[in-house]
C-alpha cells in the first residue's frame, strides 16, 4: 500500500478529515504522500486517494487490469471521463 497519514485505532484517519471540505484535506496530504495515497478510515476500511489528473488517467487506463472490480469514488467534477464510464472494458 502507498503511504499515507498515521491514523489511530477505530477512528483511522476520519476525524482528521475537514468535513465541509475534505478535497482541501486530501490536497494537503498529497504535498506530503504524493498523488496516491492510502488512508484507514473507521479502523479497518483502507482507502487509495489518488489525487492528480495524470495520475488519476494512469489508474483508470493503464493500470485498468488491477483496479477492476474495485470500488471507484470520483469527488473532482473537473476530470472528464468517457461517455460511457466504462473503464474496466
Amino acid at each position: 500500500m502507498p503511504r499515507g497519514p498515521w491514523s489511530i485505532p477505530l477512528l483511522g484517519v476520519a476525524y482528521r478529515i475537514n468535513q465541509a471540505a475534505p478535497h482541501m484535506t486530501y490536497t494537503q496530504w498529497s504535498k506530503r504522500y504524493g498523488d496516491i495515497m492510502s488512508l484507514t478510515l473507521f479502523g479497518t476500511q483502507r482507502v487509495v486517494v489518488v489525487s492528480s489528473e495524470q495520475t488519476i488517467r494512469e489508474v483508470l487506463i493503464n493500470k485498468k487490469e488491477y483496479f477492476s472490480g474495485k470500488t471507484l469514488l470520483i469527488s473532482n467534477t473537473d476530470i472528464e471521463l468517457p461517455e460511457t464510464n466504462n473503464f474496466r472494458d
